[in-house]
């Protein structure tokens, strides 16, 4: 919705969800909002874009990554459909670098958040969201992925203190290519 209001009458917002449910509610916040016609939601795998390879100016992704079976594949299909020159962006959480922050933020994350949860909602989801974060890449890691995805002038930011981390990679004219593997 956010992407939509900023490229306004001059773009098109693609989003891509595997998931049924989650594209309904999707369609019900645009029709709320009266912005039907400037997103188009659609059905299709992180990992098997349902885009044409340079089809569009950029490709967000946001606390989806960690979530993919295949990291390095998902980075790839964003760097093939996005045009020479145009951004692969992800925004992912992540585990705070400072010592104070971060035993705060552990606190939190693995033992009130649970708990919480237990009594307002579904406790398994919020057990799995900090053990998912823990057992993700590095920043400095996803950053080598991408450019091994072909991205160019990769960077990242942490933010909140490494609460979260926001990648950038530029598309150059390889990529999307998936490097071969030796197998070892």
């Amino acid at each position: 919705i956010g992407m939509a209001r900023r490229v306004g009458s001059h773009g098109r917002v693609i989003g891509v969800d595997f998931c049924e449910p989650m594209l309904a509610r999707g369609q019900a916040k645009l029709r709320a909002r009266g912005l039907e016609g400037s997103v188009l939601l659609t059905g299709g795998d992180a990992q098997s874009l349902p885009l044409r390879d340079t089809s569009v100016d950029a490709a967000v992704m946001a606390f989806v990554l960690r979530n993919v079976a295949d990291v390095e594949l998902a980075l790839c299909e964003m760097a093939r459909v996005v045009r020479p020159g145009g951004s692969v962006v992800v925004l992912e959480l992540g585990r705070p670098r400072g010592a104070l922050l971060r035993a705060v933020y552990e606190t939190y994350f693995h033992r009130i958040l649970p708990r919480v949860a237990a009594l307002l909602s579904n406790k398994d989801a919020y057990t799995y969201l900090p053990d998912s974060v823990a057992a993700f890449h590095s920043p400095e890691e996803i950053a080598a992925r991408m450019a091994r995805a072909g991205l160019e002038e990769v960077r990242f930011r942490l933010l909140m203190g490494g609460v979260a981390t926001l990648h950038v990679g530029l598309a150059g004219r390889q990529a999307g290519h998936r490097p071969a593997t030796t197998g070892s």
